[in-house]
Protein backbone atom coordinates (compact mmCIF):
# COMPACT_ATOMS: atom_id res chain seq x y z
CA UNK A 1 0.00 0.00 0.00
CA UNK A 2 1.17 3.19 -0.64
CA UNK A 3 0.06 5.18 2.27
CA UNK A 4 2.02 2.99 4.67
CA UNK A 5 5.73 4.23 2.97
CA UNK A 6 8.35 4.79 5.73
CA UNK A 7 10.68 7.59 5.77
CA UNK A 8 13.40 7.00 7.75
CA UNK A 9 14.60 10.23 9.64
CA UNK A 10 18.13 9.36 8.27
CA UNK A 11 17.04 9.53 4.66
CA UNK A 12 14.60 12.44 5.06
CA UNK A 13 17.79 14.49 6.98
CA UNK A 14 20.10 13.66 4.18
CA UNK A 15 18.02 14.12 1.29
CA UNK A 16 16.01 16.69 2.52
CA UNK A 17 15.49 18.28 -1.23
CA UNK A 18 14.50 15.05 -3.00
CA UNK A 19 11.54 14.75 0.13
CA UNK A 20 10.55 18.47 0.14
CA UNK A 21 8.28 20.36 -2.59
CA UNK A 22 11.51 20.84 -4.94
CA UNK A 23 11.51 18.98 -7.94
CA UNK A 24 14.81 17.65 -9.29
CA UNK A 25 14.75 19.11 -13.21
CA UNK A 26 15.30 16.07 -14.73
CA UNK A 27 13.47 13.71 -17.36
CA UNK A 28 13.03 9.83 -16.37
CA UNK A 29 12.04 7.13 -18.45
CA UNK A 30 10.37 3.93 -16.96
CA UNK A 31 10.03 0.71 -18.92
CA UNK A 32 7.79 -1.26 -16.69
CA UNK A 33 4.67 -3.64 -18.14
CA UNK A 34 2.72 -3.67 -14.71
CA UNK A 35 0.20 -1.10 -14.05
CA UNK A 36 0.50 -1.57 -10.45
CA UNK A 37 4.14 -1.00 -10.34
CA UNK A 38 4.04 2.25 -13.03
CA UNK A 39 0.79 3.55 -10.71
CA UNK A 40 3.22 3.34 -7.65
CA UNK A 41 6.03 4.89 -9.19
CA UNK A 42 4.13 7.92 -10.43
CA UNK A 43 3.09 8.12 -7.02
CA UNK A 44 6.37 8.06 -5.38
CA UNK A 45 7.99 9.79 -8.45
CA UNK A 46 5.46 12.90 -9.09
CA UNK A 47 6.98 15.39 -6.31
CA UNK A 48 10.53 14.30 -7.13
CA UNK A 49 10.96 14.94 -10.82
CA UNK A 50 10.09 17.49 -13.17
CA UNK A 51 9.05 14.84 -15.95
CA UNK A 52 8.52 11.29 -16.08
CA UNK A 53 7.31 9.18 -19.05
CA UNK A 54 6.12 5.62 -18.81
CA UNK A 55 6.65 2.84 -21.95
CA UNK A 56 5.41 -0.88 -21.82
CA UNK A 57 8.44 -2.60 -23.27
CA UNK A 58 11.95 -2.44 -23.94
CA UNK A 59 11.54 -1.63 -28.18
CA UNK A 60 8.94 1.47 -26.98
CA UNK A 61 12.01 2.14 -24.59
CA UNK A 62 14.64 2.52 -27.28
CA UNK A 63 11.72 4.17 -29.67
CA UNK A 64 11.01 6.93 -26.87
CA UNK A 65 14.65 7.47 -26.18
CA UNK A 66 15.86 8.13 -29.64
CA UNK A 67 13.02 10.45 -30.19
CA UNK A 68 13.54 12.20 -26.97
CA UNK A 69 17.21 12.74 -28.31
CA UNK A 70 15.75 13.87 -31.64
CA UNK A 71 13.76 16.39 -30.07
CA UNK A 72 16.74 17.51 -28.25
CA UNK A 73 14.79 16.56 -24.88
CA UNK A 74 16.97 13.63 -23.70
CA UNK A 75 16.34 11.50 -20.65
CA UNK A 76 18.17 12.31 -17.57
CA UNK A 77 17.41 8.41 -16.25
CA UNK A 78 15.34 5.36 -17.39
CA UNK A 79 14.46 3.09 -14.78
CA UNK A 80 13.84 -0.50 -16.69
CA UNK A 81 12.54 -3.31 -16.07
CA UNK A 82 14.29 -6.54 -16.92
CA UNK A 83 11.19 -8.80 -17.50
CA UNK A 84 8.56 -7.66 -20.28
CA UNK A 85 7.03 -8.58 -23.53
CA UNK A 86 8.13 -7.73 -26.73
CA UNK A 87 12.12 -6.80 -25.27
CA UNK A 88 12.69 -7.41 -22.41
CA UNK A 89 14.92 -4.63 -20.44
CA UNK A 90 18.31 -6.87 -21.03
CA UNK A 91 18.20 -6.59 -24.78
CA UNK A 92 16.91 -3.25 -24.80
CA UNK A 93 19.82 -2.20 -22.46
CA UNK A 94 22.37 -4.10 -24.33
CA UNK A 95 20.79 -2.18 -27.56
CA UNK A 96 21.11 1.54 -25.95
CA UNK A 97 24.53 0.48 -24.88
CA UNK A 98 25.41 -0.18 -28.52
CA UNK A 99 23.44 2.85 -29.70
CA UNK A 100 25.88 5.15 -27.50
CA UNK A 101 23.28 5.66 -25.05
CA UNK A 102 25.02 7.07 -21.96
CA UNK A 103 22.58 7.93 -19.84
CA UNK A 104 22.43 5.47 -16.15
CA UNK A 105 19.85 2.88 -16.95
CA UNK A 106 18.71 1.33 -14.02
CA UNK A 107 17.29 -2.35 -13.64
CA UNK A 108 14.13 -2.79 -11.97
CA UNK A 109 13.40 -6.71 -11.33
CA UNK A 110 11.90 -8.90 -8.74
CA UNK A 111 14.93 -10.96 -8.37
CA UNK A 112 17.56 -10.23 -5.80
CA UNK A 113 20.00 -12.50 -6.22
CA UNK A 114 23.69 -11.28 -6.74
CA UNK A 115 24.11 -13.49 -10.17
CA UNK A 116 20.47 -11.29 -11.53
CA UNK A 117 22.47 -8.47 -10.27
CA UNK A 118 25.48 -8.80 -12.27
CA UNK A 119 23.42 -9.98 -14.98
CA UNK A 120 22.13 -6.21 -15.34
CA UNK A 121 25.58 -5.07 -14.98
CA UNK A 122 27.12 -6.70 -17.43
CA UNK A 123 23.76 -5.80 -19.84
CA UNK A 124 24.77 -2.24 -19.12
CA UNK A 125 22.60 -0.78 -16.74
CA UNK A 126 24.36 1.29 -14.95
CA UNK A 127 22.43 0.32 -11.32
CA UNK A 128 19.94 -2.18 -9.89
CA UNK A 129 16.72 -1.58 -7.79
CA UNK A 130 14.95 -5.03 -6.35
CA UNK A 131 11.13 -5.04 -6.00
CA UNK A 132 9.42 -4.24 -4.42
CA UNK A 133 10.19 -0.81 -4.88
CA UNK A 134 10.66 1.29 -1.73
CA UNK A 135 10.75 5.08 -1.38
CA UNK A 136 14.16 4.97 0.70
CA UNK A 137 16.06 2.86 -2.38
CA UNK A 138 14.67 5.25 -5.15
CA UNK A 139 15.56 8.00 -3.47
CA UNK A 140 19.06 6.82 -2.71
CA UNK A 141 18.83 6.28 -6.90
CA UNK A 142 17.96 9.01 -7.57
CA UNK A 143 20.60 11.04 -5.76
CA UNK A 144 23.23 8.60 -6.89
CA UNK A 145 22.41 9.05 -10.71
CA UNK A 146 20.82 12.89 -10.06
CA UNK A 147 22.57 14.80 -7.69
CA UNK A 148 25.15 16.83 -9.84
CA UNK A 149 21.56 17.70 -11.67
CA UNK A 150 20.30 19.70 -8.23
Amino acid sequence: MINSISVSKEIYQKDELLISEKKIPARVLIAEDSRGIQFLLKRLLDNKVEYVEFVENGQLAIDAIEHAQAQSTPFDLVLMDMQMPVMNGHDATRKLRSLDYHQPIIALTAESTAGDRENCLRAGCSDYLSKPISLEGLIEILNRHLSPRT
